[in-house]
């Protein structure tokens, strides 16, 4: 069954910090970036792009959400249709929380 695929209009990024910390933040189309560096404050940081983001944190990478995978729905719909489904429980879950990449490359 193909389902109907929505324009993506932000992508997601978490930076990872020198020291271990994550902070998520959001790309747009043009490239300019936004990380919640503290979600309880508020205090967010703003960027033209991803490159300037992670210079602004020594050592930081960028680690990338995978924009063209397929949708979770789709995932467990074929999953669901799979005759081995249980033998194929640890593929549908690699797929499903395998979508970060520690690229600085967004494909």
């Amino acid at each position: 069954m193909d389902l109907p695929r929505r324009p993506v209009f932000v992508r997601g990024l978490r930076l990872r910090l020198a020291h271990g910390t994550v902070l998520e933040g959001l790309v747009w189309p043009d490239g300019r970036c936004l990380l919640s560096e503290d979600p309880l404050s508020g205090l967010t940081v703003g960027a033209p792009s991803p490159e300037d983001l992670a210079r602004g944190f020594a050592g930081a990478r960028v680690e990338w959400c995978t924009p063209a995978g397929l949708s979770v729905q789709q995932l467990v719909e074929e999953w669901a249709a799979r005759p081995d489904r249980y033998a194929a429980l640890q593929e549908l879950m690699t797929a499903l929380t395998d979508d970060m990449t520690p690229s600085g490359d967004p494909t």
